[in-house]
This record gives structure tokens, sequence and C-alpha cells, in this order.
């Protein structure tokens, strides 16, 4: 924020006169609206208000001056970031006050209202209402310093800012104009005519905001806006609000949980406020108990206001804020007796009783399932056990802060503020002067004691590593483990639930490819069928089985039915026959060649599918038969069971009359159907092979379609489905006994962490930057359990989860290093504690009145 101011003062220093642009105070204000140009506009405001008010300020150097000014303001800490600001924001106690103590009473005494509503007197960047006056007075105090043409000098020293204003759109200037505009009439406004401009301002906003698709910020300003109608009702203001409000719900929720997954719910909050608002007569008590549930809801992350208020352990502060807050029916000033003793039990109770542990949190035990209890209640009410478990969890050995609650520092001190219109003499004692300071350097040496400790846990030097990015880096892990769980159960459900080997992927439809071969699996004889007598088994190669579609190699890992082999019509072919002896026509050798069929099935119970057949035939003849000599034997295809058949003959004419004429022979088989495939299938002519080589086989039958593929593909998304049930039953689990329930349950407890972390000590990201909200609490934020949900909802597999979550992770580590340096390292003051502080200060101030410019409050 130092090199900032430093670049943007240089920037017009040394611009000549003629380029210098011509600017009214109404064109430095519209500078203070524009989010490029809000932060150093509200600094040099600041600056320029604390000059004015220095007796020993000289005209001729001024700009020296108000730029040392405004070097010691961004010195101080981080600068509001968002630079934007709304008005409820950090005013917890004006909600908590009004809702118990209704509106629609508070006619009978304005003064009691306005004291109510004081909270809005003023937006937390009250520089920027008064920008116009303060840099008018400015140029007055100059001219009557004797400086030559003031407004030039100054219209230089804003050179630099406005060009960069001048980059914006039209239609993002105008609203700014607009917007400074209507800044500039407030001062000269009171009462509730004050409240009404406010309330038209942050419907303004409001507008503008949704138009550009700002919708965190068009849900706050909305939320300003009704709450100031809650107790006016102006009814052409409520139309315009509802016209608006109508847009917003009619969004898709998608759009909306987007940022948010609670912000539908707190839209249908807003539109009963403003159904309460409308009623006739208007019930402005129910309208704020609505406001102030919403504002829990988007602020505070709890369901409701009772979620937080109505506990037993704020029994003490709430009978307290109960007897001491102003009863709006009484008539006339209080009695001395209950302004003295009502501030005093507030004072004593902001000083002594909100460390407790019931409402910050106590110092451990630390361990998952602590964080995980403790993370049931309000982030804010176990700020100091949070701020513990994370130097525990990062072992970075920082003492944490003492802590003091933040929410019921708004609720006491705006109690606490509601009696200086009573009796404002009181307040102007020395000791209530010294006890109010009390209050405030409490407050503030709370402030310093967060940076210092953000700072001791980001480290020193080369190792400067915010706390946040710290923790983004131990979530990575998380994920990392958590993918590795993941894919241990689904391998875990594919073993138990489908065939050993099995590769399916049950996301990917019957279209996949496979490398899935079952084991164990032989080339059989058909049952039933002709095999010549063969009964070997023949061993199955990974590339045979190829012959099967993939859709039969998922159904058989999938268990719908199991692959089958074999060989059938075993025969001999192109047969011939040759004599056996010279001259003896009653024996021959019969020659043929080897033919079968080699068959893939799919078998279902006892029904079989016949996949696909292809025919072989040996290349080579062979003496398959020794046997009588005649056609009949010829035409037999399989000569199975004549081996050892007697085979009559006769001797030669010539012979030797010492034997019979008649010889007797007996059938061999010299070689067997069995005996070849044995000897060819894997070996010698290498017959397997053919059946996978083109144009060596007949196809007798191919694959075509089939119904199979339907049947294949129900059975893989029942399967997937109850895979999709059972991972996420477990993962819901408990962690104590399954380990992918361990593996999230880091992943949620690193989330947890990095949400609280980032929710109180970075407040003002948390609650208004859009992008930084949407990665934490949207729909596309950071994983945890209810995205177990989410992708059901979806029919996404679970197997994504960690990789969304890494992709999740990335945009939220890429945005989280674009904010400023300061800001990360030494975090953000709560709204709730900048609220109590403003409120303290006027408190203080009632002694005395500044002529001229006020002081404007430390922020």
């Amino acid at each position: 924020m130092r090199i900032l101011a430093v670049l943007l003062l240089a920037v017009g220093c040394c611009l000549p006169v003629w380029a210098v642009p011509r600017l009214s105070p109404d064109d430095i204000a519209q500078m203070h609206w524009l989010d490029a140009t809000a932060v150093e506009a509200r600094l040099r405001t600041e600056a320029v208000a604390q000059w004015l008010l220095d007796p020993q300020a000289e005209a001729q150097n001024w700009r020296e001056q108000i730029e040392l000014r405004v070097l010691a303001l961004a010195s101080r800490g981080p600068a509001p970031y968002p630079s934007h600001s709304v008005l409820l924001d950090g005013m917890l106690g004006w909600l908590v006050h009004a809702r118990a103590r209704p509106l629609d009473r508070m006619g009978q005494n304005d003064l009691l209202a306005e004291t109510f509503l004081q909270g809005f007197g003023m937006p937390a960047d009250e520089s920027a209402l008064r920008a116009a006056e303060v840099w008018t007075q400015l140029q007055a105090r100059l001219e009557d310093g004797g400086l030559v043409a003031p407004g030039l000098a100054i219209a230089q020293f804003w050179a630099g800012l406005f060009a960069t204003a001048e980059r914006m759109t039209p239609q993002v200037r105008d609203h700014a104009a607009a917007q400074a505009e209507r800044a500039a009439q407030l001062p000269a406004l009171g009462g509730m005519e004050r409240m009404a401009a406010l309330a038209v301002m942050a419907r303004e906003s409001a507008e503008f905001n949704w138009g550009q698709n700002q919708i965190l910020a068009a849900v706050w300003h909305l939320m300003d806006a009704l709450a100031i109608q809650a107790s006016l009702g102006q009814a052409e203001e409520l139309d315009a609000l509802e016209q608006l409000l109508v847009q917003m719900a009619n969004a898709q929720a998608g759009v909306l949980q987007a940022v948010d997954a609670d912000l539908p719910l707190v839209l249908a909050r807003l539109a009963d406020v403003l159904v309460y608002a409308r009623a006739e007569p208007m019930q402005a008590d129910e309208a704020i108990a609505e406001l102030t549930d919403a504002y829990f809801q988007l602020a505070l992350m709890a369901p409701d206001a009772s979620f937080y208020l109505d506990q037993p352990v704020r029994d003490r502060l709430t009978d307290l804020v109960e007897d001491c807050l102003p009863n709006p029916a009484l008539v006339g000033p209080l009695p001395l007796g209950s302004i003295e003793e009502c501030p005093e039990r507030l004072l004593e109770a902001l000083l002594n009783v909100l460390d407790s542990e019931e409402l910050v949190g106590g110092t451990g035990p630390f361990a998952p399932e602590f964080l995980r209890r403790e993370a049931d209640l309000l982030s804010w009410q176990r700020s100091r056990y949070l701020d513990g478990h994370l130097n525990w969890q990062m072992q970075a050995g920082c003492e944490p802060p003492a802590r003091a609650s933040a929410l019921e520092w708004s609720i006491l001190v705006q109690a606490l503020s509601s009696w200086m219109t009573q009796r404002p003499v009181v307040f102007q004692t020395e000791r209530w002067q010294s006890s109010i300071a009390l209050v405030m350097e409490a407050i503030e040496s709370q402030v310093a004691d967060q940076r210092a400790w953000l700072d001791c846990l980001t480290g020193q030097g080369g190792q400067r590593i915010d706390p946040v990015t710290r923790l983004l880096t131990l979530h990575d892990r998380a994920l990392v483990n958590l993918d590795l769980a993941l894919d241990s159960a689904y391998q875990d459900f594919l073993l138990a639930e489908t065939r050993p080997g099995s590769d399916v992927n049950l996301g990917a439809g019957v279209e996949q490819q496979t490398a899935y071969r079952p084991e164990g699996l032989v080339v059989g004889p058909c049952a039933d069928g002709l095999t010549c007598g063969a009964r070997v088994a023949l061993p199955v190669s990974r590339a045979l089985l190829g012959l099967f579609p993939n859709t039969y190699l998922l159904a058989d890992q999938l268990g719908m039915g199991s692959l089958a082999l074999c060989y059938d019509n075993v025969r001999w072919v192109d047969r011939e026959m040759r004599p056996a002896r010279p001259d003896d026509d009653l024996v021959g050798n019969y020659y043929g060649r080897l033919s079968f069929e080699l068959i893939g099935q799919f078998e279902v119970e006892d029904d079989r599918e016949t996949v696909f057949r292809q025919r072989l035939i040996a290349n080579e003849a062979e003496h398959y038969l020794f046997a009588s000599a005649n056609d009949e034997v010829l035409e037999q295809e399989c000569p199975d069971g004549m081996a050892g058949r007697p085979v009559a003959s006769h001797l030669p004419a010539d012979r030797l009359g010492l034997v019979p004429d008649r010889l007797t022979y007996f059938a061999a088989t010299p070689v067997t159907a069995n005996g070849l495939l044995a000897a060819n299938w894997e070996q010698g002519a290498e017959w397997r092979d053919w059946f996978i080589t083109p144009d060596r086989t007949e196809v007798l039958e191919a694959p075509g379609a089939t119904a199979l593929q339907v049947r294949v593909q129900s059975a893989m998304d029942e399967l997937s489905m109850r895979r999709e049930r059972l991972v996420a039953s477990r993962l819901l689990g408990d962690p104590e006994a399954d380990p992918l329930s361990a593996a999230l349950a880091v992943v949620s407890d690193s989330r947890i962490l990095i949400r609280r972390l980032i929710e109180i000590h970075y407040p003002r990201l948390h609650r208004h930057d859009q992008t930084i909200r949407s990665l934490l609490t949207g729909t596309e934020g950071l994983i945890g359990r209810e995205q177990i949900r989410r992708f059901a909802e979806r029919g996404r597999p679970l197997s994504m989860l960690a990789d969304e979550g890494r992709s999740h992770l990335a945009r939220l580590r890429s945005e989280w290093e674009t904010l400023p340096g300061l800001i990360r390292e030494q975090g953000q003051i709560s709204p709730e504690a900048v609220h109590a502080t403003r409120l303290l200060s006027r408190l203080r101030s009632l002694s005395s009145t500044t002529a001229g410019v006020e002081s404007l409050p430390d922020p």
C-alpha cells in the first residue's frame, strides 16, 4: 500500500499546466466511488481533513505535507479491501437491539429512533461522503494562504488518479458521479431524511451491482436499503426494491449458489422483510427479525440469529442488554440513576467479560475431532480456539493473540452509545472519557496483536508465506491422499464385483476398448459336437480371445455370462485312397487334410450363444488311415472307431503254397485328429495364429449386432450406481473405521480451517469479495462432504472428486495471490470492531465541538 501511495502521488506531479485536466470538487468526489481509485482517493481526503485541523499547516508546502500524511495513513496497515463498503456490515449491535426493541414503536420518539439508526449515519468510508466539502475547504484555505491558482494545483495533484478513472466505462463513471452527488447532499440532511437518502444510495448501488453481475455486493446493498425502509416504509422505494428483488429471485439458482450455496435462502428472507415492510400496518419488528436472520446467514455463516444470540452462554449479556436498552415507550429523559447504572454495567462487561471461553473458545485440546466439534459453533465464538488450532496445525510456535468477542463489542458498544442522547453531560466527565479510552485501547491492542500474530505465522525473510497459502498447501496434500483412497476404493469394488483381471470402466459405455482376457480358458471339444475322437484341451492366447467383440469381454468380466471356445466338425477333407500293397485291391492307405471349426460362444447358464465360427483346413495331407480299400471307407469324413478292425486280404498268385490264400490285417490310424491338433496348435503349423491372420481360415459366422449391448450397458449402469452409492456411503461414514472416510475428513478439516481463518482474519474479503466468497462457500468452492450430494445430483462419478477439488483449489490459490501482500500477511479488522471503535469515538467526542472540518474516525 505504501508503494502504491508513492507511485500514485508521483503521477501528475510533473505534468505541464496545459495537460492538467480541470477538476471540480464533484470530479474529485466521483473518484471516491470507483473501485479502481477509491482506496487512494479516500486516503487523500482523510489526509487533507487532518491537515485542515492542523493550526501549523502552511499553504505554501501543502502538497508535501499531505503526501506525508497519506504515507502515514497507509503505513497503519492494510487498507480496507475490497474498497467499497456497505452500511449494514458491522451493524450487528444495531440489528440485535432493533430485534429486541421493535422499530414499529419507535415512531413515538424520533430521538430514540435516530439513536438506533445512528450507525447508519455514515458508512464505513466516511471520507467518501465528505470529499467535495473537504476539497472545497482546502481550496479556500489555500486561497486564504496566498497560493496562486490553488484549483490548478489541486487538479495537478489528482491528474494521475483521474486518468485511471477516465479509463472506466461510461456506465461505471455515471454511477459513481450520481452517488457522489447524492453523498454531497447528505450533510445538509438530518434525522430520517438522511436515512431516506442513504436508503436511495443503497438501492442505487444494489441495482448497479446486479447489472454488473456483482451479485454479492447487490445483496448487501439490498439489505442496507431494506434495513432503513423497515423503519421508514416509503411506498415508492419499497416498490423499487420489490422490482429489484424479483429480478434477483428469478435468477437461476445455480447463478446465486455459485457465489454462496445459501444465497437463495438469504434472498428468500429478504423477500419476507419486504412483505413485512409493506404490510398495513407495517410490521417493522418482524421485518427486522428476518433481516437479522439474513445478516447472520450472509455475514456470519449461521443458520439464523438465534443460533448465536439465544445460546445459554449469553444469558448474562442478554439480560444486561435487555435491562439497559432505553424503553421506546418512555416519555422524557431517563432518571439519572439509571443512566449511571447501565453504562457502568455495560462498560464493566466490555472490559472484563468478553474474553470468556464461551464467547471466544478455549486454548485446546487440538485434534481433528475437536476442530469438527468447534466448527459446529459460530466462527467468531470460537476464534481463540481456531487461532490455537491453526498454530498447532502449522507447528508455527507463534503465541496466539488474546481474544475478546468482536461480536459483543458491536452489541455492547451499540447499547452504550444509545445512552448518549439521554444525558450527554454524563459522558463528558474525565472518568468516562478515560473509561471509553480503555475500551478503545483494548480493541486497538487486540487488532495490533492479531496483525503481529499473522505476521509471525507468515515467517521471516525468504520464507514469508502467509497462513492461508500454507493451509492451501496442506489442503492440496489432503486432496492427493483422497485421490489415492478413492482409486483404492474403486479397485476394491471392481475386485469384489467383477472377475479377476477386469479393467472395465463403468462410466465409459459399451464402446470402450478392454484388454480383459478371462483366466484359465482353454479350447476343448464342443459339447455334443463332431470331434472325430479329439479330446485335447488347447491353450488360449490373448490374441485369440480378441476375436470376441468388446461387448462380450465386458459381459464376461461383469459376470453376466462366460466366454467359451471349442472345436467342432473335426474331419478329413480332400481324401484319397492309395493301394497299400501292389496287386492287392483289398487294403488301402487313406490320405486327407484335417479340417475343423473353432467356435466362440457366450454361455449364460444352460444357454449358449454362438458369437463366431471359423473353419481351418490344414495345408498338408496326412496318412490318417490304413483299412479296407473301398469307397464306403473313403466317404467317411471321420473314420473314428475303425482302428483295430480286421481287414481281409489275399496273397499273390505266385506265392508258395505253404500258407492259406487269405491274410487278415487290422485297420490302423497312423495320424489322429487329436494328435494333429496337439502337435500343430501352438507349435508346428501354429494353427492357433491362423484364426487371427486374415485369409488363413474361412469365416462361417461373424459377430453382428446383438441385444447384448443393451444388456451390458444396463448392467454397467446398475453396477456404476451401486458403486457410487457404496463409495458415497463410505465417504460419509465413520473416519475412525474407514480409510476412505478418513481421507475425506482430512480434506474437510483443512477446508474448515481455511474458511474459518479467512472469515475471522480477513472478514471483509469473506463478506464482500465475490470471487473469494464463491471459492469458499459457492458450489464451485473448496470441496467437502456436501460435494458428495452434488456429484450424485449431477450423475458424476466420485472418482473425479479429488480432481475437481484440485481445480477449485488452484482457482482460489490464483485469486489469493493477486491480493495485496499486506492484506495476506496482516489480515483485516473485523467490521464489528470498526463499528465499535467509531461509536466509542463519538462518545468520547461529546465533550467538545470542533469548528471547521471534524477529524475523520480512525478506521
